[in-house]
């Protein structure tokens, strides 16, 4: 349960419902358990930010942007969900801007 009230909920309401239908697929039995949801709730919560991630009010270059996510991966061991946070983007973002940049 303490999982689930500290997890910020990127994608409201669509998201608790994917993570709920994920759980009921993968469980076995009437409780709720940490191994029945999604990877990127049993991932360490304690990475650091990649760096201070000001709004900013200018865009990054390709390169700059291609640079941060390959540090975004390095630093959270690989972990596409946690590299996303790390860069504040969501992980449809994430994976498209990986798949523009060829990483």
């Amino acid at each position: 349960m303490r999982v689930l009230l500290d997890y910020a909920w990127p994608g409201n309401i669509r998201e608790l419902h994917n993570v709920i239908e994920y759980a009921f697929a993968v469980g076995r039995g009437t409780t709720l358990r940490l191994s029945e949801l999604p990877p990127e709730f049993r991932e360490s919560q304690s990475v650091e930010q990649v760096s201070p991630s000001p709004k900013h009010s200018m865009p990054l270059s390709a390169e700059e942007e291609s640079v941060a996510i390959r540090q975004a991966l390095e630093q959270s061991k690989g972990r596409v969900t946690t590299a996303a946070r790390l860069l504040d983007m969501s992980r449809a973002t994430f994976w498209r801007k990986r798949k523009l940049y060829g990483i």
